[in-house]
């Protein structure tokens, strides 16, 4: 388990822990759309998407963690992601609600034909839509950093015309599998069921990939997932493990050698 008031910045197998912020830092939360009014004043909102980004200010960085920051500066630390333990939910927003899933580098994959519904799961925050996916034997999210040593719960709700197994996978950065955490079955049905695994992550992790699978070609229906490191399973909004980049960065020498550095990041 993290604390809730750790961030990490990195590349998959490159995540390092960065000095806590000042206090009083949060999360923004970016919206991207615009509203057009017709010749009446009636506005319709035409809704891109939502992002997430943040303004983190660290006091007083040693030569070492000042190096680190400078190295993603720079590009050499790359792809970029920041782990945010202040949204729980490690999965994208769009795989988190099963609300934006065709789109994005990011989306759910499948063997099958995949659609997105209306069918929230039987809970009273349940997001209010689903995926299903026909003649599909996999459903699955993948490319998830990690840290070592931690330990991941990875939940969905599902139903399917066959029993659905979750799996929990743990790889390095070459892509072969170090660990494999898989549940109980689920067995087929119509009602809205959580299926749950959770595992260790080891040493020389990279990233993750979670999967329902079925033994054989089936349809199935799942929504709310989650991936969590606080070991709860219960569903919350995604957005916890961002795809970043620098939008701006600064810096000042309130006690030298010592630097005060403020960095500006969006998520992809």
């Amino acid at each position: 388990m993290i604390a809730a008031s750790t961030l990490y910045l990195g590349a998959p197998g490159r995540m390092r822990e960065i000095p806590p912020p000042e206090p009083g830092w949060s999360p923004k939360y970016l919206r991207f759309g615009t509203i057009t009014r017709g010749l009446d004043g009636t506005g319709t909102e035409w809704l891109l998407g939502t992002k997430h980004g943040t303004s983190i200010t660290v006091a007083h960085c040693d030569p070492e963690e000042l190096r680190w920051i400078g190295l993603c500066w720079t590009g050499a630390v790359s792809p970029l992601w920041l782990l945010c333990s202040v949204i729980p939910n490690r999965f994208p927003v769009g795989v988190a609600d099963t609300g934006s899933t065709l789109r994005g580098e990011r989306a759910l994959r499948t063997d099958g034909a995949l659609n997105v519904i209306p069918d929230p799961a039987g809970f009273a925050e349940a997001p209010p839509m689903a995926v299903q996916v026909t003649g599909a034997t996999l459903v699955e999210h993948a490319g998830l950093p990690v840290m070592p040593g931690e330990t991941l719960t990875a939940a969905a709700w599902v139903h399917a015309t066959a029993a659905v197994t979750a799996r929990l996978r743990i790889l390095d950065t070459t892509g072969a599998m170090l660990a494999e955490h898989t549940s109980a079955p689920a067995p087929s049905g119509d009602a809205y069921q959580r299926i749950t695994c959770a595992g260790l992550v080891p040493e020389t992790a990279a990233t993750m990939t979670y999967q329902l699978g079925t033994a054989s070609a089936a349809t199935i229906t799942t929504t709310a997932w989650s991936v969590r490191p606080d070991g709860s399973s219960n569903w919350a909004t995604g957005g916890g493990a961002m795809r970043v980049g620098f939008a701006e960065r600064s810096a000042t020498t309130p006690i030298y050698p010592r630097v005060s550095t403020t960095i500006e990041l969006e998520e992809l």
